[in-house]
This record gives C-alpha cells, sequence and structure tokens, in this order.
C-alpha cells in the first residue's frame, strides 16, 4: 500500500475510534475482557448488593455504550438478531471509557471512568447479575492522580487480580491491583508494568502468562511473564505486522487470537503463542472496532459503533466465513465500547 494512503487511513483511525494514544494523548481500547473482558470462573465472592439491586438472577450479558455513558444489561449473553439496547435495563456510567471486564465466579462488574486528566477510576458493580436499573457502585477503586486516561481493565477471576491500562504524560502503563473483591478507595498498587508505547487496546492469555496489546494502530505486541513483570517492560514478540488493528481478544483455551480492524473487518491468528502462529484470515464486519471472545460458549462478540455481531463455534471461522445478522443494534449516535458476560 502506498505510503500516502496508510496515513489517510491511520488518520481515520484515530478521528473514528477517539484512540487519543495514538493520536498523542492516550485512549480507550474495547475488548471485553477489555479490552477482552469476559466471563471467567473463580470461587470465592463479595455478596453486599448495590443501591437498586434486586433479588433476580437476570443479567447475562452486559454492553457498554461509550457515547452515551450507559451499560445495558440483558437476559441471554445469546441475544436474537434484532435486538435494540434501548429496551434493555440500564446502568449509568459518566465518563465511562469502552472496555469492561466480569467475574462470573464472584458476580463482579468492573468499568474505567475518566472525569478529568487527574481524577480516573475503576467502578465496581457486586452482584451483577441481580443488578436494577440504574443501580450505583458498590464501590470505586481511585487511580494514581498521575493517570491522564485509563484506557481498559482485564481481571484474573482465578487469582482475584484486577489489570487496569492507563495513559501518562510520557509512558503508558498496566496496574496490578492485587485482592480485587474488596479494594476500594487508593488501593496500594501490587505491582506496576511500564512502556512507552500506546495502549488501545489489550487483552492477557493468563494460562500462558501473555498480554496481547494494540499499541500504533498497526499489529499487535506480544508481552511475556505478566504475572510477576514488574517495572519497565519490553515486547516479546508481534502478530499480524503491518495490519491495521484497533482492538484485541484472546481464547486462551484455543491459543487463538482475534483482531479488530474498522477497515478489514476481523483477523484470526492460530497458535497465539507458538514461534510460528497461523494467519486463519479474515471475516469481513463493516467497521469493527472492539471484539471480545467468550471461550467458555467458543462465541465472538463484534461491536461496530451502532450495532453489534455474534459469531457462533468461532473456533471454526476463516476468511471464507460470512458475517451474520447484526444482533444488537445500540441506537443512533451510539459507539458499542465493550462486552462482559456469564
Amino acid at each position: 500500500m502506498k505510503a500516502w494512503m496508510r496515513c489517510v487511513q491511520a488518520a481515520l483511525l484515530c478521528a473514528g475510534l477517539g484512540l487519543l494514544a495514538s493520536c498523542g494523548g492516550g485512549g480507550g481500547g474495547g475488548s471485553t475482557d477489555a479490552g477482552g473482558g469476559g466471563s471467567t470462573t473463580s470461587t470465592g465472592g463479595e455478596t453486599p448488593v448495590p443501591s437498586g439491586g434486586s433479588s433476580a438472577d437476570t443479567h447475562q450479558l452486559f454492553v457498554s455504550d461509550r457515547n452515551h455513558s450507559k451499560i445495558a444489561m440483558l437476559a441471554s449473553a445469546n441475544p436474537p438478531a434484532g435486538t435494540t439496547l434501548a429496551t434493555q435495563g440500564m446502568l449509568d456510567v459518566p465518563g465511562m471509557v469502552d472496555t469492561l471486564a466480569y467475574d462470573s465466579g464472584r458476580n463482579v462488574l468492573y468499568a474505567v471512568t475518566f472525569t478529568s486528566v487527574t481524577s480516573s477510576s475503576v467502578v465496581v458493580y457486586a452482584d451483577a447479575s441481580k443488578l436494577a436499573n440504574g443501580a450505583t457502585p458498590s464501590r470505586t477503586i481511585t487511580l494514581p492522580a498521575d493517570v491522564l486516561l485509563p484506557q481498559g481493565v482485564v481481571v484474573d477471576a482465578a487469582h482475584d487480580t484486577v489489570y487496569v491500562a492507563v495513559s501518562r504524560q510520557y509512558d503508558r502503563q498496566v496496574l496490578v491491583y492485587a485482592n480485587a473483591s474488596t479494594a476500594s478507595g487508593a488501593a496500594p498498587v501490587a505491582r506496576t508494568m511500564t512502556f512507552s508505547g500506546a495502549i488501545n487496546s489489550f487483552d492477557i492469555d493468563f494460562q500462558r502468562n501473555l498480554m496481547y496489546v494494540v499499541s500504533s494502530g498497526y499489529g499487535v505486541l506480544v508481552f511475556k511473564d505478566v504475572n510477576t513483570a514488574n517495572g519497565t517492560i519490553t515486547p516479546s514478540g508481534s502478530l499480524l505486522a503491518g495490519v491495521m488493528t484497533s482492538a484485541v481478544t484472546i481464547d486462551a483455551q484455543r491459543d487463538r487470537l482475534y483482531a479488530a480492524d474498522v477497515f478489514a473487518g476481523v483477523h484470526i491468528v492460530g497458535g497465539a503463542s507458538l514461534a510460528s502462529p497461523t494467519n486463519a484470515g479474515t471475516i469481513a464486519i463493516p467497521y469493527a472496532r472492539v471484539i471480545a471472545v467468550d471461550s467458555a460458549n467458543d462465541r465472538l462478540y463484534v461491536g461496530a459503533y451502532e450495532t453489534a455481531y455474534l459469531l457462533q463455534s468461532a473456533s471454526t471461522l476463516s476468511a471464507s466465513s460470512s458475517a451474520p445478522a447484526a444482533a444488537v443494534n445500540a441506537g443512533t449516535g451510539s459507539s458499542i465500547g465493550g462486552f462482559a458476560f456469564r
């Protein structure tokens, strides 16, 4: 591709996605765990019901709308085509950044918010599957004052740990909070991973302790030993070199990576952790911006601004696969930013 065309594409990506990091000021990635945040399992539990809570265990899927600072709560993690978010239960989350993360064992939903360049936080909803419309967070984790913008959250339910990607003035960090199920206020940061590149989206394979980061808008960077890394980190490799990417999610169970590309659709990489991964092809989905995989149900969620697509049997998808009908309609002016599921 000619150089001037790449420049135009990069400019459009920044303008269209609002990824401030790649445009000089930080940004929000969208994957659900969190950029990859999805259903996880664990033991133990947080039992308090937040304001507005109910006794019915009704919510199976959470979908964020960044432009309207809302999280929709759906009764099915596999909604039929044509489902509208406007008819679902809603949470108001002022200043919400794209991604969501969910600890299904503890039934806790995490979202990140930004209210000013010195005021960012992780808001936490206990008993998430039972929340009523308009429920307020049960607690808030206050991020350090030097954070300019939070960019995503991923939960390691097995170890009760939350990873929060943030942008600072001269670098980017992933802050690690231990004892996430009880952390509140200015909770201590257990570890900090620092690097100079942007973080537009990230997800973590906790089976192999690998972190995947969309940084420059092209390709995916790979970082190893993220379960113990502390201080400055450097990439150990990369995937999809030269390919435009806006968000990433990893199916750790199948070692299969998916990356969203607003121009081309969804790129698939098999054997993502291997020395020689396989490019399994690209599925054409218009304006694919954020992405999340549900490993337990082999289901892929793709957010494309006002619409979302659900792709079943994700592990069998290839370049010859076709995009299904849009499953969710978020409404005019919306921007679907993340998914979390039971």
